[in-house]
């Protein structure tokens, strides 16, 4: 079944969008690639149902990250590139230390980033059922629990 096909009664996309997602999705797979993870994972929300609860947080944290970095950018680096003065009256060495925090902070936005994504992109993962992870040690009897789940495993939580 195509992806459109999935999507079209999970989430509310007008008809001209449809046809458009029907066109993308069908083409091709996603290229295996930072770009195509993402539109994968994206997909993947949409076709599990998107909550406000889930991208409220990662949202801000895109919004504050772009807001700290435009204004570093605009207040300070750009005054000290001094591109509004033409280039006999810039003082040189300013303008040079300006390029030196312009590639470093540039190199750490980068890297934070490719962090953020990674967060994002990750599997929230399970409870580790390991040697190592256990209450117990291995001699020991693991304590009893009131709640078991209906394998009879411990539970981590109320609701798993």
């Amino acid at each position: 079944k195509p992806l459109w096909l999935q999507l079209k009664g999970v989430c509310s996309i007008p008809a001209c969008s449809q046809s458009l997602l029907r066109r993308c999705c069908c083409a091709r797979p996603f290229p295996r690639s930072f770009l195509g993870a993402v539109l994968r994972t994206a997909m993947k929300v949409l076709s599990d149902g998107l909550k406000a609860a889930n991208i409220l947080p990662p949202a801000f944290v895109c919004v504050l990250i772009g807001v700290i970095w435009s204004t570093y950018m605009g207040m300070h680096l750009m005054h000290l590139l001094q591109g509004h003065l033409p280039h006999d009256f810039r003082d040189m060495e300013v303008h040079s230390k300006g390029r030196q925090q312009l590639v470093i902070s540039q190199a750490l936005v980068t890297l934070l980033l490719a962090c953020h994504a990674r967060v994002l992109l990750a599997d929230p993962g399970a409870v580790p059922d390991e040697d190592e992870r256990r209450l117990a040690p291995r001699g020991f009897a693991a304590p009893t629990t009131r709640e078991v789940k209906l394998t009879g495993k411990r539970r981590h939580c109320k609701w798993c």
